[in-house]
Parts: structure tokens; C-alpha cells; sequence
């Protein structure tokens, strides 16, 4: 049989914004970047149509537990991780820990290019040309900084825009 027709057993792991409720406290977009349950089994739905085996793994800690129940032979990833500036990086690294393939960018990337600050230092190490920046952790960070307009202030551990909309 031909790899390209072999049918797999596809996990796909994500995070649902109806599993979260939103404290007080919390951005109003802080849920932003996850998925809807429609998403989830859309793409289940076009895995299925193919052939394939599919097991919504979700990705929250039970993960551990649903893969030893269900071993899959590649997890489609697109979840956004709960919690740090890492959290990107969980999921792909227990994967990577556990031996299963996996699609998108490994562990390092994803922790790399969620650090807005440390992804510029990699780029400008590489003698690629960016725009400068500033890291700013305290109001008292702002004293003494020569900033000139236009600025553009985004928050350094977040994506898809939030805090910028």
C-alpha cells in the first residue's frame, strides 16, 4: 500500500473557548485564540472523509491519559496551551517526549517566536534587518527611553493581535 493512502489514526489536539470561563480580572480577549467545537469537527469531519481514524485529544493535562487510551500515529496540533509564555510549546514537546509525529513547528520555535523580545534578538543576531524595540516590564522601564512616534506597543508573550485590536 502506498504511504500516501495508508489510513492513520489522527489525534488532534486544540483548545476550546466554551471550556474556559473568563474571570473579572481577565482581558476580554483572553480566550481569543482558541477554537470553536464547529473548527474541531470540521476538521475532524475532512480527516474522516479521507479515511482516517480521528480522536479529539483536546489540550488540557487529561491529554496524557487520552493518548495512552487512544495511540494515534500523528496528532494534528493546533493547540494554544493554557498558562505562561511557553505554553505553546507544551503540547509539541510532550509529543515530542512521548515519540509521537506532530504537525506545525516544534517546541523551541513556539517558545521562541511567542518571546516577541527574543525572537527580534535572533533575527537582528542574523544581521536581518527589523524595525527597533524595546522591552518594557515596569512603568519605570519607560524613563529615559528616547521613543519617537509612530510606536507601536504590543504585549511581548501574546499573538493573534491581542491587546492591539
Amino acid at each position: 500500500m502506498n504511504i500516501a493512502h495508508r489510513k492513520l489514526k489522527v489525534g488532534i489536539t486544540y483548545n476550546l473557548r466554551k471550556d474556559f470561563i473568563r474571570r473579572e480580572d481577565q482581558p476580554i480577549d483572553s480566550f481569543e485564540e482558541f477554537d470553536s467545537e464547529e473548527t474541531i469537527d470540521a476538521m475532524r469531519d475532512v480527516l474522516q472523509s479521507d479515511g482516517h481514524e480521528v480522536f479529539k485529544l483536546g489540550g488540557d493535562i487529561g491529554l496524557i491519559d487520552r493518548l495512552r487510551l487512544s495511540p494515534v500515529d500523528i496528532v494534528f496540533n493546533i493547540a494554544e496551551g493554557i498558562g505562561g509564555r511557553n505554553r505553546e510549546s507544551h503540547i509539541p514537546a510532550l509529543l515530542e517526549f512521548l515519540n509521537i509525529p506532530y504537525t506545525g513547528s516544534d517546541p523551541l520555535t513556539l517558545a521562541l517566536t511567542l518571546d516577541k523580545s527574543m525572537a527580534k534578538k535572533v533575527v537582528q543576531s542574523e544581521a536581518i534587518s527589523t524595525p527597533g524595540f524595546k522591552k518594557v516590564e515596569r512603568m519605570e522601564d519607560l524613563n529615559g527611553l528616547n521613543l519617537r512616534y509612530p510606536l507601536f506597543v504590543k504585549l511581548c508573550y501574546e499573538g493573534s493581535s491581542k491587546g492591539v485590536r
